[in-house]
């Protein structure tokens, strides 16, 4: 309710009386809104008084405001060492860039005051009760509120608050993680990182020999990782990782950072870390440090489920080498190499993480980033003097430091920025926008024509092409910041790239960022926002028209098109699916008899594709036409599918080549004739096909594999529309997967827990216990449902792996066969790729195709590992012993995928 339209705190408007009173206010209501607020408002308890007193330090000069800070605590009486644990720790997890000024707060809360009674400082009292937070995140295994609470650990040993042996200790629990036998690269390179930063934090005052056994044991888990760091890069060569330092993997950084600073004996420290503590006065004389307790990380757990042996598959993804681009020279941005560089990539990348909550928020604290740092680590901003003495410092450029932290993030692979990170990026980066656009903007556009630069390789440099699925995210950005801003862009610049082939990689970006564009649009807009040149339908960046279903049926003079009227009459009417079937029946015997030349397997794809697009086109106008028209005519959908019996016992059937054919006709029918146009259309149309089990995923990944949609090239491959296809459908079918393993889990779990609290009912129901006795084996049958649900959970684990085997066959058909095409084993080769100027559309498609078999083996290499020795048996064998250059190429990125032997 809005007070500003008159209406009093009982809801009646003012002076209309309400309720009788007839002056617009009742006995005992209140005066006025101030009234009103003054007797409703809840005071703070102490917690939220102190919590919001720690965690809004800060807003103008954090310096000044420590001591204030300080009195501020100390004036909270009673005094209490839980709640100001709690705000300090709630303060460090979710604002990293303060953790220097904590740390100075609680050296401050260490010093004695006047008139102090107690023997115990606040600030042991607060250690005491932070260390037991510290401790749940480590039960928790909560990797990155661990590492900043040893962030704070380290700055409070550099300010002699904590004891050092005692810190090292901990530096110690954590390295010792790293040289545990079987842990995983996901364990270790979190307990790494915690083990690093706090070595570069905290060096100075250790033994060098501890940073030197950190550092290699740091190496040793990179090295652990070195056959699958070549997948992840966003650089993409296949003869060779490539080369230049426009790339770094986070480890090598952290360890490039340590020696960095080990070899000038940690001078350079003091340049990436503000240290407030350091400016006050020593500690007072027999003051006793704080020996933190010794800790142990707990043992990684693997959460199974609950299920059988037998039936124990990894749901969850692995975890990568993660590599960072620099999209900027180090006199633009830190070099991520040195300490400083490490640091800052690291607190920045902790903040937009921990605030995808907020990011008008988020872009706010990025921007006021330099207010954490040392003076003269970045430029002021226009307008402002630099302040004195800050003339030999680095000077960076805040903005593109951000923009480059941004799309680090979001260039990670093969999986960690999933579709909704990458719409928190797209918005991120918009707030950004629109908070400075002076100063973000030229950062924004240079970081575009990077990324650009890098679609198929840069023609000055041998640094490799960016990765295809990252091509992917960026055109998706791209076409999401340009609906936030007009869809204002200098296409202009790319206007020569038109005369390259049409499927090379800037040709197929501007393609695909003008059709995301015209989704997020509509196509007369977009139309006007390009260059005459890319209006023009020969240059193949534009259609003709907006996208839309195409009636092929309804044509004039279409041969077929009295039977589709027909068909198309019945559906309108919504007549029933057995009186479309008769219809369909007699269509297909008056094409026999008029049409001999057809076989009766061509009139029965006709047929099929005249009743699916006749259903398509009374689902066409709206989402919930579809969904209806589907439902309605699910009987006639399974036997044009060829499917018999139940929902779930067509998988048997639906095995025969005849059936298979009924499927890809129908999937034919979708994407070649009625939703051609639309890319988006087909993918939900084939996503309620298989949700109503008409197709199977395998059906749909074996189609995507074989189907060109570009005839302008002809030249059958994978391409990024063809990809959202496959990617959906094995998204399905491993969503199934996990779902029936959690239905399975819990059943199972519901059945234990009934089944003991039935034996102890029978137990506690003697008189006497008999411990000699043997106890009774558990004869019970499990229940309805948890039988139920494991079949489910076998027939979809079924259909997950025919899916995968579909995948693996798919591509290898297309690259390692002996049908494959000559370019599969040129491309692959270092003199092609230097002469990659000269390649042809088939060059480039074999390229990309490539690119994804790459792709599907590290996002998928978990569920890929599930079944290596069923797909190995099936698909591999075809392969024999090939020595072709392109089998090899094959085999290889199967093998560093999915942990085989190379």
């Amino acid at each position: 309710m809005s007070w500003d339209r008159g209406y009093d705190s009982f809801g009646y408007r003012a002076g209309t009386g309400g309720g009788g009173s007839g002056r617009g206010r009742r006995r005992g209501g209140y005066h006025n809104r101030d009234d009103y607020h003054r007797r409703e408002a809840i005071p703070e308890s102490p917690a939220e008084k102190m919590r919001n007193i720690v965690v809004k330090f800060g807003e103008a000069d954090p310096v000044e405001e420590l001591p204030k800070l300080e009195t501020s605590v100390r004036e909270q009486t009673p005094f209490n060492a839980t709640n100001l644990a709690d705000a300090v720790k709630i303060a460090v997890t979710e604002q990293p860039y303060k953790i220097p000024f904590y740390a100075s707060l609680v050296r401050l809360l260490h010093n004695p005051t006047s008139g102090e009674t107690e023997t115990v400082s606040l600030g042991r009292q607060l250690l005491d009760e932070f260390f037991k937070g510290f401790q749940s995140f480590l039960d928790k295994q909560s990797w990155r509120d661990i590492r900043l609470c040893v962030q704070l650990y380290a700055h409070l040993t550099m300010a002699g608050v904590i004891d050092v042996p005692s810190f090292a200790s901990l530096v110690g629990a954590f390295t010792s993680v790293l040289e545990e036998i079987g842990a995983s690269y996901a364990r270790a390179k979190e307990a790494a990182l915690c083990a690093g930063e706090a070595i570069l934090i905290a060096g100075s005052i250790l033994d060098v020999s501890l940073a030197q056994q950190v550092c290699s044991a740091i190496r040793v888990v990179a090295e652990s990782a070195a056959s699958t760091t070549s997948f992840s890069q966003p650089l993409t060569t296949l003869h060779e990782s490539p080369s230049g330092d426009t790339t770094v993997e986070t480890l090598d950084s952290l360890c490039a950072a340590l020696d960095s600073v080990v070899a000038v004996s940690w001078s350079s420290d003091s340049e990436a870390f503000p240290r407030p503590y350091q400016e006050y006065s020593p500690l007072p004389e027999g003051f006793m440090p704080y020996e933190l307790p010794n800790v142990l990380v707990p043992p990684e757990v693997v959460d199974v489920g609950g299920l059988a042996d037998d039936q124990k598959k990894v749901t969850k993804k692995d975890t990568w080498p993660e590599w960072s681009l620099q999209i900027f020279p180090d006199t633009v941005t830190p070099d991520l190499r040195t300490i400083a560089g490490y640091t800052i990539r690291s607190c920045l990348t902790d903040t937009i993480h921990i605030f995808e909550v907020n990011r008008k928020d988020c872009a706010r604290i990025l921007l006021e980033f330099d207010r954490w740092t040392i003076a003269g680590t970045f430029r002021p901003k226009p307008g402002t003097p630099a302040k004195e003495g800050t003339e030999d410092r680095p000077g960076w450029q805040l903005e593109n430091t951000v923009m480059e932290t941004i799309f680090d993030m979001l260039t990670v692979l093969p999986y960690a920025a999933r579709q909704l990170k990458n719409v928190y990026y797209a918005a991120l980066i918009a707030e950004l926008c629109k908070l400075s656009p002076s100063t973000t903007g030229p950062a924004l556009g240079k970081s575009i024509r990077y990324f650009y630069s890098l679609l198929g390789g840069p023609e000055d440099a041998d640094t490799g092409a960016l990765d295809v699925e990252l091509a992917r995210r960026i055109a998706e950005w791209f076409a999401m910041h340009m609906s936030n801003f007009n869809f204002q862009w200098v296409w202009k610049e790319w206007i020569d790239d038109l005369s390259l082939p049409r499927a090379h990689p800037k040709r197929l970006f501007i393609n695909r960022a003008v059709e995301l564009e015209i989704r997020l649009a509509y196509f007369e807009r977009i139309q006007k926002s390009l260059p005459s040149e890319m209006q023009d339908p020969e240059n193949g960046v534009l259609p003709s028209e907006a996208p839309g279903p195409g009636a092929v049926f309804d044509e004039p003079g279409h041969p077929h098109a009295d039977s589709y009227k027909n068909i198309y009459n019945l559906f309108k009417t919504k007549a029933s699916a057995d009186d479309v079937l008769t219809q369909l029946e007699a269509t297909k015997q008056n094409l026999l008899d008029s049409s001999p030349d057809l076989t009766v397997h061509q009139v029965d794809d006709l047929v099929a594709s005249i009743a699916v697009q006749s259903l398509l086109s009374i689902g066409s106008r709206s989402f919930s036409h579809l969904l209806n028209a589907i439902e309605r005519y699910l009987p006639l959908l399974r036997s044009l599918a060829g499917i018999t019996g139940s929902s779930r016992d067509h998988s048997v059937s639906a095995a025969s080549e005849s059936n298979q054919s009924k499927k890809r006709c129908i999937l034919s029918s979708v994407i070649t004739f009625w939703w051609k146009a639309n890319t988006q259309m087909v993918g939900i149309v084939f996503d309620k096909l298989m949700q109503y089990q008409i197709v199977e995923p395998a059906d749909i990944v074996s189609f995507a594999l074989t189907f060109s949609p570009d005839e302008s090239i002809g030249t059958v491959g994978m391409d990024v529309k063809k990809w959202d296809l496959l990617e959906a459908a094995l998204d399905k079918a491993t969503g199934r997967v996990v779902t029936a393993k959690t239905k399975v889990a819990t059943l199972r779990k519901e059945e234990d827990e009934k089944q003991a609290v039935e034996k102890a009912k029978l137990e506690t129901g003697n008189d006497e216990m008999d411990v000699d006795a043997v106890p009774a084996e558990d004869t019970s049958e499990p229940s309805t449902a948890l039988t139920t649900a494991t079949k489910a959970l076998t027939s979809v684990s079924r259909d997950e792996r025919n899916a995968l085997m579909a995948s693996v066959e798919g591509f290898l058909n297309l690259l390692a066969s002996k049908s494959k095409s000559p370019s599969t084993s040129q491309v692959i080769t270092e003199a092609s790729w230097a002469d990659r100027a000269q390649w042809s559309d088939e060059d480039w498609i074999t390229w990309e195709t490539w690119g994804w078999w790459r792709h599907l083996c590290r996002a998928y290499s978990a569920h890929l590992r599930s079944y290596a020795v069923t797909i190995e048996a099936v698909a591999f064998a075809k392969l024999e012993s090939s020595v072709d250059p392109a089998v090899v190429h094959f085999k290889q990125v199967w093998n560093g995928a999915t942990g085989q032997s190379v």
